[in-house]
């Protein structure tokens, strides 16, 4: 099984390391230019920790010059992750270049990550008064964005904290774009103490403060001078100053099974089988507040109780038949456009994953048929591994995934047919990890929306999953909010007969 934590705790770790829109042709032009060096301000190396545990190092780099002919100051960052999937090493690389014209904004960018062999690229640069980014995810495509002077990527986070000289109980709201998902959220920092403490053996003022994004809360410790100290995110994902030589020391590896299980989701009793489940009955607890909850079919709303800043539902579970009424192809009611689309994970318009998505259905004009084609083909020829892919279409070429990639995968050859296809993110319960895990999956609109597991196997799914979200991968940026707060009561449950 490939539970979706991974992912998530993956992008926890891109946070914490790496403190209108429409398509267009031109790529970007100045990140392509020669950077002269004119002079080095600072020059940060970092241990990162994973629960007490050593598992890699950042390097970053902040200098004064030009590029493309204008003062800038250039911000570099570079992390190395040692990590174990299934017994095998390999590692997870983030680097970051971003650069601030003469004023402090954002200027241009160059992002570059490797998990695990798969590879992405974001690149960005200012156009007047917009911003240009090109992603290359297996395929190449651009968003333009409105520019303003809040707007950084998330290298320049501790930069701009810096020019806004908090006070203590100030905060300061920052328009982060989040290069890999191609999205601008906020991010909101608060100083919240001045103390006196040691750096470097020596005694100095320190400022402590407290980062909060998606309802996830950090904290980051600087000296008076800009220095970071030590940066601390939940889950046990921690950065602490160190010298070049102890950085670069060897590392363990991070493991994903000790990553899963930091983040599974307790249940009172073990379920047998679950797989076979089609009702359940369960007490969700401790949701913040002012998380948007799903209340549909697959999943409904019984009864709320309010508490001081969460919210327990308790909710029936549904695993939804298949339905009999014959739906043709393809889809052409509008409200579907939305399920229908492409993006840089879902490349449902790429040339390649059109003629697969043509040689799969065949001649079939059936809805239901057409998604269990699908289904049937992603069960025999993608391979089932916690392997993080960049895109459907890395996918595809890769032959393997976990949860995250299946879901992609599947929604972009269940699009191209013309099947309208949503991706769900949510948690399952797993017989390996005795509890509930993150996950993901699909629902494909064939009369009504049926969910569909093509990790897990489920056509239909099982009524152990429950929703959390829906949505590209973006989404998965609220579920953040709830690992490690949530918890499950099984109350009730009905299998197969």
């Amino acid at each position: 099984m490939s539970p979706l934590s991974k992912k998530a705790a993956l992008l926890a770790v891109l946070l914490i390391f790496l403190p209108a829109c429409h398509s267009e042709s031109r790529k970007p032009a100045i990140v392509d230019g020669e950077f002269k060096s004119l002079s080095i301000l600072q020059d940060e190396w970092m241990e990162a920790f994973f629960q007490g545990k050593k598992i890699g190092y950042v390097h970053g780099v902040t200098s004064s010059g030009t590029l493309g002919g204008k003062e800038v100051q250039q911000v570099k960052s570079f992390a190395h992750i040692e990590m174990e999937v299934e017994g095998d090493k390999t590692f997870t690389q983030l680097e970051q270049t971003a650069y601030l014209d003469k004023d402090g904004h954002l200027f241009a960018f160059d992002y570059r990550q490797n998990i695990m062999e798969h590879r992405m690229s974001v690149r960005g640069e200012r156009r007047g008064d917009k911003f240009f980014v090109e992603i290359n995810a297996g395929d190449r495509r651009s968003k333009l964005y409105d520019w303003s002077k809040n707007l950084y990527t998330s290298v320049l986070l501790k930069q701009a904290l810096l020019d806004r000289k908090l006070k203590v109980g100030e905060e300061a709201v920052f328009d982060v774009l989040l290069e890999p998902l191609l999205a601008v959220e906020k991010v909101t920092v608060k100083l919240m103490a001045e103390e006196s403490g040691f750096f470097r053996g020596e005694k100095t003022k320190l400022y402590r403060f407290e980062e909060r994004f998606k309802g996830i809360v950090g904290e980051l410790i600087l000296t008076a001078e800009g220095d970071t100290v030590e940066e601390v995110s939940p889950n046990g994902f921690r950065l602490v100053r160190a010298e070049k030589v102890d950085a670069l020391a060897p590392a363990a590896p991070l493991s994903m099974a000790e990553l899963l299980l930091s983040t599974r989701v307790k249940s009172n009793i073990k379920l047998q089988s679950p797989r076979d489940i089609k009702t359940l009955r369960v007490m969700l607890k401790n949701v913040p507040s002012d998380y948007p909850f799903i209340d549909d079919i697959h999943q409904s709303v019984v009864e709320t109780v309010n508490k001081n800043d969460s919210v327990d539902y308790l909710l029936n579970v549904v695993s939804q038949p298949v339905p009999e009424r014959v739906l043709g192809l393809p889809a052409r009611d509008g409200s579907f456009e939305i399920y229908l689309g492409a993006d840089h994970v879902i490349n449902s318009d790429n040339k390649k994953i059109l003629g697969l998505s043509r040689e799969i259905a065949g001649s079939e004009t059936s809805a239901l048929e057409v998604a269990r084609k699908i289904y049937s083909w992603m069960d025999s020829n993608i391979g089932k591994r916690l392997v993080d892919t960049v895109s459907a279409l890395d996918t595809l070429k890769s032959g393997e995934g976990e949860c995250q990639a299946h879901a992609n995968l599947y929604a972009a050859l269940a699009r191209a047919a013309g099947l309208p296809t949503k991706v769900i993110s949510g948690i399952v319960y797993s017989t390996e990890y005795e509890g509930f895990m993150y996950h993901a999956w699909n629902e494909v609109w064939v009369g009504k929306w049926l969910a569909i597991d093509t990790i897990l196997g489920g056509f239909p799914a099982d009524a152990t999953h429950i929703k959390l979200a829906e949505g590209s991968f973006e989404a998965q940026l609220r579920i953040m909010a709830l690992i490690g707060k949530i918890e499950i009561e099984i109350i009730n449950r009905v299998s197969k007969k």
